[in-house]
């Protein structure tokens, strides 16, 4: 940590963008607050929890469907410079995602008038949340791709100014007609759509001046890489958001609006910290290991996650107190008293983030390694234990067995992903053993010369 922190310090590219991750992710968090604050209490709790149930079954329809390809490039990127075949690559992506959100973005509108009465939903809430849909995820591959070039001062204008326009947009619109789910859906694709034309146009650019004489091996990695890492991301939404659809289907949309608004204050920490680990350290991580058969590059990489994972459990760790002393009245100053949630149950869900937000950092190792189909195992343990562990725990504590079953089932899959077969301890040790091999064998192969 200590040569690390030194490194930063003497080198001025980390340092500025250190300086633009952090004020990235901790503006996002300010802003993420403000956008509770205001949305809780021009939405209600009902309202308020149909438009984050919505954007949250968004991000499992798109972790079904733009996920492999979307994943798959984001790590073949630098691969993919070096041998010149962006261009061949970037068009088999841009193709993929339109008719991937256009196909969504239909399917919503046709679907959303018979569905709307059977999930509790207003009339238009899945039609405004497909149109969502479409628009945001151009911003977000354009952002993350900025991001994986290690673009951080685009990365965070960008980021803050969206995020600033939609929260604006989404309370004026609600404060001002009488507030509804699909208004503020609807409020925030338009946004999303100005941003994403912004986000993708430099991906564009790169992309549509490049040749494509050469083929790349995008195809592939999709089928090694994106599929497992898809199905992945489709088991990491089981773990961190089925439970509020079970509340919302055991108990009523007033008390998942309670549980939505305690949820980003508990998790503050371990999101923020969390988001600028895979922000600063991945990016490093995957240009280090840029040919995993080099034991070097996979290790090098490595020790870079390893010092990010140590700080995560340390000042994560720390943190938890606060929800238990001071939770109560932070959810006040976010919300309004009608949000308020005992003391016990805050730490309980806080907990729970800690967790969930600890199996996110592990998921990096398999990354770097390639090896998602260990992780993909591991997390179908997780989300087949999370289901019904949070049924019964909801049945019998109500909106404290939600943060009691998320946590319960975190855990687990922590403990499987870091020492089962194949899991995360066993990688870093292989990786580990083999760099140090090879560096002795040159060594003393310089030595005999």
């Amino acid at each position: 940590m200590r040569r690390m922190l030194q490194s930063i310090w003497t080198n001025s590219r980390l340092r500025g963008e250190v300086g633009w991750v952090l004020s990235n992710k901790v503006g996002e968090v300010g802003l993420h607050f403000l956008a509770v604050k205001l949305f809780t209490n021009i939405l209600g709790k009902a309202i308020y929890a149909e438009y984050s149930l919505v954007l949250n079954a968004a991000q499992v329809v798109y972790a079904a469907t733009m996920v492999p390809i979307h994943e798959a490039y984001l790590r073949y990127h630098h691969t993919a410079t070096a041998d010149g075949v962006v261009g061949h690559a970037g068009r088999i992506v841009i193709r993929w995602c339109a008719v991937v959100t256009v196909v969504v973005a239909t399917l919503a509108a046709v679907v959303s008038v018979p569905l709307s009465g059977r999930a509790n939903l207003g009339t238009w809430t899945i039609m405004a949340g497909g149109i969502a849909f479409l628009s945001y995820h151009w911003r977000r591959s354009g952002v993350e791709i900025l991001d994986m070039k290690r673009q951080r001062r685009a990365v965070a204008t960008q980021n803050l100014s969206f995020l600033m326009i939609q929260i604006t947009l989404v309370s004026l619109v609600n404060w001002y007609w009488t507030p509804a789910a699909y208004r503020a859906l609807l409020s925030h694709a338009l946004v999303a759509a100005v941003f994403g034309a912004i986000a993708i146009r430099p991906f564009f650019r790169e992309v549509f001046t490049q040749p494509v004489e050469r083929k790349s091996d995008i195809r592939g990695m999709v089928l090694r890489f994106g599929v497992p890492y898809g199905l992945l991301r489709i088991c990491q939404w089981v773990q961190g958001f089925s439970e509020r659809f079970i509340l919302w289907a055991q108990l009523d949309p007033a008390t998942v609006g309670l549980y939505v608004a305690a949820y980003p204050l508990c998790g503050v920490p371990y999101m923020l910290t969390l988001a600028v680990y895979r922000a600063l350290l991945v990016p490093v991580a995957y240009q280090r290991a840029k040919d995993i058969r080099d034991p070097g590059q996979v290790w090098a990489a490595d020790k870079v996650l390893l010092i990010g994972a140590a700080a995560y459990v340390v000042f994560g760790a720390m943190a938890l107190p606060v929800y238990l002393l001071l939770g109560a009245r932070l959810l006040t100053l976010l919300t309004n008293a009608d949000f308020v949630l005992p003391s016990t149950t805050l730490l309980a869900i806080a907990t729970a983030r800690y967790m969930q937000s600890l199996g996110g950092v592990f998921d990096a190792f398999f990354a770097v390694h390639q090896r998602m189909a260990n992780s993909l195992s591991f997390r179908l343990v997780g989300g087949l234990v999370v289901v019904p562990i949070c049924w019964f725990a909801i049945q019998e504590y109500a909106l404290l067995g939600a943060a009691l079953g998320v946590l319960v089932a975190s855990a687990i899959y922590i403990l499987v992903a870091c020492f089962g077969p194949g899991g995360c301890f066993h990688l870093v040790y292989t990786a580990r053993r083999e760099a140090l091999a090879l560096a002795r064998s040159d060594g003393e192969r310089k030595e005999g010369s």
